[in-house]
């Protein structure tokens, strides 16, 4: 998988129509296979409208959503990493359920996340 902008159809179907363009060109903008300036303006347009950067993560098995504040990550098996990015908090959640948090997190300490999580993924 690659990066995307995430929208609902209505969406699509509204920036197809603002910008005079089929859904195919508003899906090869959103998905970055186009990197035209007509491109660019439906990327912000639909970032605008509250779209979602989702993007592969170092893991094979792994989702990232990124938001204006956190980035997301689940690895499946119901585990999911969620990073603040106010203020550098990570929390791993099971089901769900908060099982462990950090604070102060620096990009060492992100990957050292990401890798239990994936393990825990592993082995559920």
């Amino acid at each position: 998988m690659t990066r995307f902008i995430k929208v609902p159809i209505r969406v699509r179907q509204e920036l197809a129509r603002r910008f005079q363009v089929t859904r195919v060109s508003v899906n090869k903008a959103l998905s970055f296979k186009s990197n035209s300036e007509r491109a660019g303006c439906i990327r912000a347009a639909a970032m605008a409208a509250g779209g979602v950067i989702m993007e592969p993560a170092m893991c094979e098995e792994c989702s990232t959503e990124h938001t204006q504040d956190f980035i997301i990550q689940d690895f499946g098996n119901g585990v999911m990493l969620k990073l603040n990015k106010v203020n550098s908090t990570a929390n791993i959640y099971v089901d769900n359920v908060l099982v462990d948090r950090a604070t102060h997190v620096t990009m060492r300490m992100w990957s050292m996340l990401v890798e239990r999580c994936e393990n825990m993924a592993a082995t559920r």
